[in-house]
């Protein structure tokens, strides 16, 4: 039994370990990757243009499409709408991700269609480009 307890001591202290596999990309439900495109909204929609990029592992790029959109203040004021969802999945060393395929209006006005990406990050959910109203569409 102490052995068993251990080994479960040791699994919970490296939850995060390199070693462990990472989840495959079709495990990534619509309810899971909504949850993630709710989260960018919030931090969106509060003019936090700091919490939105800290939900990627590469802050600058968000930065980067934050500048290319007019900043965080053409944020959209209103959900966009779930046209399509589809996953890519994993492909050798090629990390694999749920795409959402949204539609809407930003604050300006202008119309938006962009894919946005969930995918596992050190077995975490992140968008790794969380400007939902950028207009990016990605070719694989």
């Amino acid at each position: 039994m102490k052995d068993f307890l251990l080994f479960l001591y040791v699994g919970m202290l490296c939850s995060g370990c390199a070693f462990l596999p990472r989840p495959s990309a079709d495990t990534i439900s619509v309810a899971d990757a909504e949850q993630i495109l709710e989260q960018a909204e919030t931090f969106a929609q509060a003019g936090d243009a700091q919490g939105l990029c800290s939900m990627t592992s590469v802050p600058r790029w968000c930065e980067r499409e934050l500048d290319a959109v007019g900043g965080i203040a053409t944020a959209p004021i209103e959900s966009p709408q779930i046209v399509d969802s589809y996953i890519q999945p994993d492909e050798g060393n090629v990390v694999g991700y749920r795409v959402l395929v949204l539609e809407g209006e930003d604050a300006t006005g202008t119309s938006y269609r962009t894919e946005f990406r969930v995918l596992y990050r050190d077995r975490q959910l992140i968008p790794p480009f969380p400007v939902y109203w950028s207009g990016a569409e990605f070719d694989d």
